[in-house]
């Protein structure tokens, strides 16, 4: 249900809840059991992030579109990568540090943009 309006406060709207829980460290209370397994953890936790982001109340703080989308892509590339079957956390620590540093590039070099 998106809406609860006889909980309380934080559990009134779907996304307050989700980002009461983001806050408080409870993000695999709420994923369902068969979603969350040991190699899918980190995926779990950047799409969280990116969610949470997206959710910003202000709009400046919100990514753009595009840059969900490559974010979704660059995840896709490394679940689906051969060394993910071998060391998916390994294999998705290392990609997530070279997405997160290019995203930081590509932030500072689009900053001059209009969105």
């Amino acid at each position: 249900m998106a809406f609860n309006l006889e909980g309380p406060e934080n559990e009134r709207s779907l996304s307050l809840s989700f980002l009461c829980a983001m806050e408080e460290g409870r993000l695999m209370d709420i994923i369902g059991h068969h979603i969350q397994t040991d190699e899918n953890a980190g995926v779990l936790e950047e799409v969280a992030n990116l969610a949470s982001r997206c959710l910003e109340m202000i709009g400046n703080n919100r990514p753009s579109m595009r840059d969900v989308a490559d974010k979704f892509g660059r995840l896709r590339k490394v679940m689906q990568h051969p060394w993910a079957q071998h060391d998916p956390e390994e294999m998705l620590f290392t990609s997530l540090t070279f997405i997160s540093a290019g995203s930081n590039l590509s932030t500072s070099s689009n900053s001059g943009e209009q969105h």
